[in-house]
């Protein structure tokens, strides 16, 4: 019997993940997984945290795109100690950070590029932050509203923003090439 590939008249279909996306999601999740099950992390307004996480998720979304996000996101969030909620936090941010960045980055000007993520990751964290505290606050770990302020307040929502647009705007300067998104939202439909 002849392979998929070498049948006539048969179309390939893409895989979900190139190998590139595959691995930069197994990279990048692995060392927010790395950076959180060792504890470094800086606590801001506990029980939540600063970590690393900032840094790896936007680099890893950039290049895996929005079906190595939840790959990336699993990983992170194993060894938190709020995980349905983490993971939550992580989704709502990198999923809206992948709607914007592909057309982000085809834009000609870096100071435009720059300009149009801050509104991206100020948008980003707000959801996260919602996802994260109201999970907290529906297991009964955090009263929401009191929460929330106290969390932006602390400085733990801006301190997550600031490091993933620095993140972003650092890697589309200097390794724009690493970063270029390869990926597709529909990768099933064949490439003509």
């Amino acid at each position: 019997m002849m392979s998929k590939s070498s049948e006539p008249g048969k179309a390939i279909r893409p895989s979900l993940l190139t190998s590139k996306q595959a691995t930069a999601a197994a990279i990048y999740g692995g060392l927010g997984f790395a950076t959180r099950a060792l504890g470094l992390v800086i606590p801001i307004v506990p029980p939540l945290l600063f970590d690393t996480r900032a840094i790896w998720l936007p680099i890893g979304a950039m290049i895996a795109g929005p079906w190595g996000l939840p790959i990336i996101c699993l990983l992170h969030d194993i060894p938190s100690g709020v995980f349905l909620p983490g993971i939550a936090f992580s989704l709502a941010r990198g999923y809206f950070f992948v709607a914007f960045y592909k057309p982000i980055y085809h834009m000609r000007s870096y100071t435009i590029q720059c300009l149009a993520l801050i509104p991206v990751w100020a948008i980003a964290n707000f959801l996260g932050d919602i996802m994260i505290v109201g999970g907290m606050a529906l297991y009964g770990i955090v009263p929401f509203w009191p929460f929330l302020t106290l969390w932006y307040a602390g400085g733990g929502s801006e301190a997550y923003g600031i490091a993933s647009y620095l993140t972003t705007i650092l890697m589309l300067k200097y390794a724009k090439d690493y970063v270029k998104p390869a990926w597709t939202w529909r990768p099933w439909r064949a490439q003509a």
